[in-house]
């Protein structure tokens, strides 16, 4: 749980932990091709490269790695230095302040004028694998779509890591799904504006531009490019059905560069030109970052239209499932904690979500259970909730439906008010 975002010009671990290895790709010694003793080296053992083209294709990897995209560009081979900063973001945007004629409208030349693009197969790709953890957390956000049939966006939660299948490759693990609030239809979605965010934006459900747009608001920070960001690492997973009726994923990125071999002029444009695939899978045996599920699943946010609401008897039945020894597994999950952080009957501060998300994160039983006990806001929070869920059971209880003409009736009575008929006839 991130209590406070990091600052986004601050470069990702995985990053850093990428640019400090060698990327060779060492081979051991061929007993068919190598003739020399087991100290030395030649051309059919010595460590390759991580952009080998000859070795991505025996290993059927379409698109090579942007730290492996980086050391093509940077390696210099013999060129006599190295370039440090080979990236460059594309610019569409016309110079005003071009010094050679009068400001645009009035005057334009080439080098104030944006360059043409044409389309070209990107050779690499920001995130190689996208791993759910396991089948939990997917089924709990297609359920949305099981219940209603309508489309759902949730934003991914989790960390990118190295990802040892692909040279100098990044794997983004996801451990958790934020549904924003948003109304949908089985046609589309459009985000509402969501009061944790500062940053309001209406979407259509054309999935391509939803993608683009979401992927340009998280730029890719990196020493390699003069702007100190290229690319994104933001990746897009889409579930939809296939011909044998089963639920599949398909991750996506978009293009961020483009090359000068495509000359044909072609309208209406494929999308599938502006896209990169990236795998998706999970785990044969399940990993849990957050608690898994237990009987009583506490509510996934703004999910209000299909019932399932936060609060109230949903947290009274969670807390019931665990003991005050077993806080921490009760605290360790990722739709509780946000809605501790931001429930409107009681306020929790800073400090205390703090002190609360460092026993999470550090997975600390002691202060987790010191947390529950000594913390005065999450007692009262628990007590309300506790008076509202009996007072709905008491509610729901007082009514009951008539067998007859089915009209709810409010009243404790022998008879329907509607119909007149006895109750238990």
């Amino acid at each position: 749980m991130v209590v406070e975002a990091s600052d986004k010009e601050k470069l990702d671990e995985v990053d850093m932990i990428l640019a400090a290895e060698d990327g060779q790709i060492k081979r051991s010694r061929d007993p068919k091709m190598c003739h020399h003793n087991a100290r030395q080296k030649c051309a059919h053992c010595l460590p390759i490269d991580p952009y080998d083209e000859d070795y991505l294709k025996s290993k059927d990897i379409k698109h090579m790695s942007f730290h492996a995209h980086v050391r093509k560009l940077t390696s210099g081979h013999g060129k006599g230095s190295q370039v440090k900063r080979p990236l460059e973001n594309i610019r569409c945007a016309i110079n005003l302040n071009c010094p050679a004629h009068k400001p645009y409208p009035k005057g334009v030349c080439t080098k104030c004028k944006p360059p043409m693009m044409t389309l070209n197969r990107q050779k690499y790709r920001h995130v190689d694998n996208i791993f759910f953890e396991n089948q939990d957390l997917v089924n709990d956000f297609l359920n949305f779509w099981r219940t209603t049939g309508n489309q759902r966006i949730g934003y991914l939660i989790g960390k990118y890591q190295p990802f040892a299948d692909v040279p100098l490759g990044i794997k983004a693990t996801v451990a958790a799904i934020y549904e924003p609030p948003q109304t949908s239809s089985p046609d589309g979605v459009e985000l509402l504006e969501d009061p944790n965010e500062k940053d309001a934006f209406f979407l259509s459900a054309e999935e391509c531009i939803t993608a683009g747009y979401l992927q340009s608001k998280n730029p890719n920070i990196t020493e390699y490019c003069s702007d100190r960001h290229f690319g994104s690492k933001f990746v897009t997973v889409v579930a939809s059905g296939d011909e044998q009726e089963q639920v599949n994923f398909h991750g996506y990125q978009e293009k961020n560069q483009y090359g000068a071999e495509v000359l044909k002029d072609g309208r209406p444009l494929p999308v599938e030109f502006l896209l990169v695939d990236v795998p998706t899978g999970m785990p044969k045996e399940p990993q849990y970052t957050f608690s898994p599920p237990r009987t009583a699943r506490f509510a996934i946010e703004n999910r209000d239209t299909m019932g399932e609401i936060q609060g109230g008897a949903n947290l009274s039945a969670y807390c019931a499932e665990y003991t005050l020894n077993e806080f921490l597994e009760q605290a360790t999950n990722f739709h509780f904690l946000l809605y501790l952080m931001t429930n409107h009957l009681v306020q929790f501060s800073e400090v205390e979500m703090q002190k609360l998300c460092f026993a999470v994160s550090t997975q600390d039983r002691e202060i987790a259970i010191e947390w529950a006990r000594e913390t005065l806001n999450w007692q009262q929070l628990v007590a309300l909730c506790h008076e509202q869920g009996h007072s709905h059971a008491s509610a729901a209880a007082s009514t009951w439906s008539c067998k007859h003409c089915t009209f709810e009736n409010t009243e404790q009575r022998p008879d329907c008010s509607m119909c007149g008929l006895p109750a238990n006839a």
